[in-house]
């Protein structure tokens, strides 16, 4: 039985893994192996010292789903409701939230040409590191003359010097959130930059933009519902 027990056993090690071989490797490897380590790690801790320091700012919004708009064009267009919903006109709440629909506008590339573009661009794309000595921003030259106000970096086509609209877009979505909690419906905006001054500029704006958006669009809504129904009565009469 032995004799058995030790061929079954030299079988294993033979078809099997040496784990005593590889232990044995490992060992007279171990100086490469603690090297690159510490050489991963080094280089991990430097490039994150390297990095500039980063602040986050963020508000918490609460939409509202009722539609309690007092502009002139939402009562006109409440009187008529009745006649809108033999029309098949919906004059009521949308079947998306207003959570939603912020959320939605928030993240679209129009609301970032029409909002923001303009006011973010140079602490977007040219933006160096900030100074909390002398609560400054400091810009990178190469990219923005700050004392003529200028664009100055290489660009290759299609690029321009001043950013486009589309490239801005790109590099703000990175540096903004918008999120939902799902039980309370709130929205959080947050926004990341060199600067807690710079972060904080962002999410007020956003707020402010989102809230002129959908102030727009439910008066264009009503506007429209009003000018339909005024031409279904003129067709009537």
């Amino acid at each position: 039985m032995s004799e058995s027990q030790g061929t079954n056993l030299r079988i294993m090690t033979e078809d099997g893994i040496d784990l005593r071989g590889l232990f044995e490797a490992l060992l007279r490897e171990k100086l490469t192996v603690i090297g690159l380590t510490m050489i991963a790690a080094i280089l991990s801790v430097s490039y994150a010292l390297l990095l500039p320091d980063t602040y986050r700012s963020s508000a918490l919004l609460a939409a509202k789903n009722t539609q309690s708009d007092t502009s002139s064009l939402s009562r006109i267009a409440g009187q008529y409701s009745g006649l809108a919903s033999l029309a098949g006109v919906s004059m009521g709440r949308d079947s998306v939230s207003r959570s939603e629909i912020a959320i939605e506008t928030l993240k679209s590339l129009r609301f970032f040409r029409e909002y923001m573009y303009e006011h973010v661009l140079v602490e977007l794309m040219a933006a160096k590191s900030w100074s909390s000595d002398s609560a400054n921003l400091l810009m990178d030259p190469a990219i923005y003359d700050e004392a003529n106000s200028k664009w100055v970096r290489e660009a290759n086509r299609p690029m321009q010097k001043k950013p486009s609209v589309q490239e801005a877009f790109s590099v703000f979505s990175n540096a903004v959130s918008v999120t939902q909690d799902k039980q309370t419906t709130f929205v959080t905006i947050a926004a990341v930059h060199v600067s807690p001054y710079v972060a904080e500029r962002w999410v007020n704006l956003m707020v402010k933009g989102i809230n002129d958006a959908i102030r727009g669009k439910s008066v264009e809504e009503a506007q429209r519902s009003i000018d339909y129904l005024t031409e279904q009565l003129e067709r009537t009469v």
